[in-house]
Order: structure tokens, then sequence, then C-alpha cells
């Protein structure tokens, strides 16, 4: 059957059956052509949704590259991807400058995905979560509406919910 042809999902399937093809899959993240890149990072989305795993030993390669990512699908797919992975203090470090780039990006879509992320980050990091919260509150002033909406409801995973009586 023409791989080419099939959905990201349905050729998640395919790498899930076949883990050592993952490598192959993850090369693909790094072609030359644009198309490839994110249809190859949507699909190692997919994968790792069910075996963030396999993405472990190639997090270094994934995190190297950040800066070099532009398309805005390829950073939602990224953001989601690294989400889904446990990160060391240096690897978050190094990986928060480039989110915090992203949030200005024009797609909704990856300014989600990496203030996702950066929320996973602060509330692992308070030093990191005092100076965060104000950056992005600043930053939504010029956001749409639905988008401030929607990173309110992630700002909100921050704060401690009171107990209930």
């Amino acid at each position: 059957m023409d791989q080419s042809r099939l959905s990201p999902q349905l050729r998640a399937v395919h790498v899930l059956r076949d883990n050592d093809r993952f490598g192959e899959l993850f090369a693909l993240a790094f072609d030359a052509d644009p198309v490839v890149r994110v249809q190859a990072l949507a699909e190692i989305d997919e994968v790792t949704r069910a075996r963030p795993d396999l993405v472990v030993p190639r997090r270094g390669e994934l995190l190297d590259a950040l800066e070099r990512i532009d398309e805005g699908d390829a950073q939602r797919f990224v953001a989601m991807i690294l989400s889904r992975i446990k990160l060391a203090p240096k690897e978050r470090a190094k990986a928060a400058p480039v989110f915090e780039r992203w949030l200005e990006s024009p797609s909704a879509a990856a300014v989600m995905a990496a203030l996702a992320v950066l929320v996973d980050f602060a509330a692992e990091d308070g030093r990191f979560r005092r100076g965060f919260v104000p950056r992005v509150e600043r930053r939504m002033r010029e956001w749409t509406p639905a988008l401030r909406t929607r990173a309110q409801r992630v700002l909100a995973r921050l704060t401690p919910k009171a107990p209930v009586r």
C-alpha cells in the first residue's frame, strides 16, 4: 500500500506496530521539504500519544532543532510532542526561550501549544513561573479575544484551587 496516501493516524499505527520504523519517521521531521516535515511531525505526534517513550532518546535532536522550526503547524506538533515527555531542568531552560518566541507566531495553534508547554514548565519551576506569567499577560493584550480566552484557561492551571469545604 502507498504510505503517502494514508492519514497520519493510520501511518502512526504502522509505526506503532513496528517501533523500529520510528527512526525513519523521525528523520523525516528534518526533511528539506516543509510539507514532509509537518506531515512527519503530525505522525510523530500521533505515535507519541500512545508511546511517548519512543521520542525520549531523540529529544536532544528535537531540542537542537527548535530554533530552526518556523512553520506554525510544525511548531504546534513539536510543542505537543515535547509536552508528553519529562525534560531535565537544563533542557527546559534551553527550550523555554524558543517557546516564548513562538508565543508571537501568527499561528494560534502554535501559540496555544507553546503556551501549554510553558505552563507545564512554570508548574514545575517556581522561579520560572514568577517571571513567566507577567510576560504572557503582556503578550495577551495583542492576541485576539478568542486566543486570550483560551490562554486564560491554560494559565489558570497555575493558580492553586481553594480547598472545597
